[in-house]
């Protein structure tokens, strides 16, 4: 499954989306190679983009607040696309929400009402940097609406190296990734920099995030910037080809059991066996006969796993452990990718692989569904258990998904029959992204859609046209459709400059010139409640002359308004001859506009 064949299955979903958002950014989800939760033990994260996206989209409107709406996810399981609201899909969201409207109340003064939306290929609980690719991408929203970034100066970020450019380019894109971060620590208490930066940063290759040290926690947002380091993985290993080929099938499959990645820090923070029960329960046994001694006496056994006042054992020991694989994982990726097909290197991979799931199993209490669907997985895979590697892709506490790896011979249909094999068991299973499938994702954050700066979807095109009215309505789409929008007290069509009142049409005995006037209601829309000078308006013979436009304009207009709405249009022209003002008062008649 990936985003070309979403679009090509659903593409009515995508068009309503773009069509109703007039920014729309996403970034992709991502795999874990290795690392789990490694912030939390100085560890290191290897990440790769997989073709599957996460889009959100901004409909500005009137409505003088900055709110969450709908989220549309797609559902493997009914293989169609759902919808909710997103207050109710991630709670969390009400704290991101609270803080938004405080802090970011400017953007209402500059824009009216600001709605946010989202479009995701994935749903949430399946894990691969959901939450914080939402985070990442409202700050790039909310950042974009204020005027300090544009598709140009992601574009411009996104060619540097990655630290180059979280060290050295325009302050406003470390405040821009900081947002993000405070976004996390909203939603689940924590700070996730690894998942933005690699979901961020365009190319083929995976990234390597170094966690910062975990002996000196600060959870500050600008230590988190500063104290660890991303780079791609040419970056660090030069000589690569420009497009990489790993010699081996690879992809990720879901549990089925839902990964929700604050529950699973909660989790990781409290509910230790190891640090609430067997820790107490053995100091009780030991504690007679060591109590007493000094500190050089006591066996350092003793002091490092039995003495509950030293807390940081057990997450220093699966640092080192998984630290160690790690490294090693990351050095086979390196002799895979820079080197001709070597069976041995691809034999190395896979155990190293293998042993990074067995660690995770070791140093953390993995859900037993979770081990259970592994097991079934490889009991079904109808070869060598030895050429497989199935690995946690999120983390093995809650379940989510899991990695799998396997040689380029001819095992390639074992996998995906192993998966429809486990679906009998454990219903919720399925193939997520297998890459001799799906392909490769390459690009990292992307405006996909931008229209004030004349950035179009495909599913938009600049044939399409835009359809806003007075009550913060904004709507992309089809000549034909739009038109067929009723409930407007006026619409005008700028596109064959008529104009049309309580639903008719207005003709050329009732205003004289429709073009002309078509013409200043737009401008003055834009500026509704203020003065306009003649010379702001479209040149025409009657902006140069307030009795033409009064007499040909103005007049007429009202007059009609009047008889068709039973309303006085609030629409002043005042000043001297040659040198007048005219201004678009607020009213309650609804007016609409058809524009390209």
């Amino acid at each position: 499954m990936n985003s070309k064949t979403l679009k090509s299955q659903h593409k009515a979903v995508y068009e309503q989306f773009f069509q109703e958002n007039q920014i729309v950014v996403s970034a992709p989800f991502l795999m874990t190679w290795s690392g789990d939760l490694s912030k939390f033990y100085s560890g290191i994260t290897i990440k790769q983009k997989i073709p599957l996206r996460l889009y959100m989209g901004i409909n500005i409107n009137k409505s003088q607040t900055i709110s969450f709406n709908n989220i549309t996810y797609f559902d493997k399981v009914s293989d169609t696309f759902a919808k909710s609201d997103i207050l109710e899909y991630v709670p969390h969201f009400h704290n991101v929400q609270k803080h938004i409207s405080t802090e970011r109340k400017h953007l209402i003064t500059l824009h009216g009402g600001i709605e946010i939306n989202i479009l995701s290929e994935l749903p949430r609980g399946i894990g691969l940097g959901f939450e914080s690719i939402v985070s990442f991408l409202l700050a790039t929203t909310l950042y974009r609406l204020a005027g300090h970034i544009d598709n140009y100066s992601v574009e411009q970020v996104n060619a540097m190296p990655i630290e180059d450019a979280m060290k050295k380019s325009d302050p406003e894109t470390s405040k821009w990734l900081a947002e993000g971060i405070v976004f996390d620590k909203l939603t689940f208490g924590t700070i996730i920099s690894s998942i933005k930066r690699s979901s961020f940063f365009s190319g083929y290759y995976p990234t390597i995030t170094i966690a910062k040290d975990y002996d000196n926690v600060d959870e500050s947002v600008q230590f988190s910037l500063h104290k660890s380091y991303t780079f791609r993985f040419n970056e660090l290993f030069e000589g690569l080809k420009p497009v990489p080929f790993l010699p081996m099938d690879y992809g990720v499959i879901y549990s089925g059991k839902p990964m929700l990645l604050e529950q699973v820090i909660a989790r990781d923070k409290t509910d230790s066996l190891y640090l609430n029960t067997i820790k107490p329960e053995l100091k009780h046994v030991f504690s007679p006969y060591f109590s007493d001694l000094s500190n050089e006496e006591i066996p350092k056994f003793y002091k490092q796993f039995i003495d509950t006042e030293n807390s940081k054992t057990e997450k220093t020991l699966y640092g080192g452990l998984m630290g160690l694989i790690s490294i090693k994982i990351l050095y086979a990726m390196h002799k895979l990718y820079g080197n001709d097909y070597n069976e041995e290197y691809v034999k190395f991979f896979i155990n190293v692989l293998k042993k990074y799931r067995r660690g995770d199993y070791i140093t953390k209490e993995s859900s037993s569904s979770f081990l259970d669907v592994i097991k079934t997985l490889t009991e079904h895979f109808l070869s060598s258990n030895s050429i497989l590697s199935l690995f946690p892709n999120d983390t093995s506490i809650m379940g989510g998904t899991i990695g799998f790896a396997l040689p380029l011979e001819g095992y390639r249909k074992y996998i995906v029959d192993s998966v429809e094999e486990t679906k009998k068991n454990f219903p919720g299973v399925d193939m997520i992204y297998c890459s001799r499938l799906d392909g490769m994702e390459h690009e990292g954050l992307k405006f996909e859609q931008d229209v004030e700066k004349g950035i179009f979807s495909e599913f938009i095109g600049e044939e399409k046209h835009t359809f806003r009215n007075t009550d913060g309505l904004h709507i992309l789409g089809d000549y034909n459709e739009l038109m067929a929008i009723k409930g407007q007290d006026i619409l005008l069509d700028c596109t064959n400059n008529k104009l049309y009142v309580n639903d008719k049409k207005v003709t050329s005995e009732e205003l004289h010139s429709q073009t002309t006037t078509i013409d200043v209601l737009q401008m003055l829309m834009k500026h509704i409640g203020k003065d306009v000078h003649n010379k702001q308006l479209p040149a025409s013979s009657y902006s140069k002359n307030k009795n033409t436009m009064l007499s040909k304009i103005v007049i007429p207009f009202i007059k009609l308004t009047k008889k068709e709405l039973k309303k006085d249009f609030p629409l002043i022209c005042k000043g001297m001859l040659y040198d007048f003002y005219m201004r678009l008062g607020k009213t309650d008649i609804k007016i609409g506009i058809i524009e390209k």
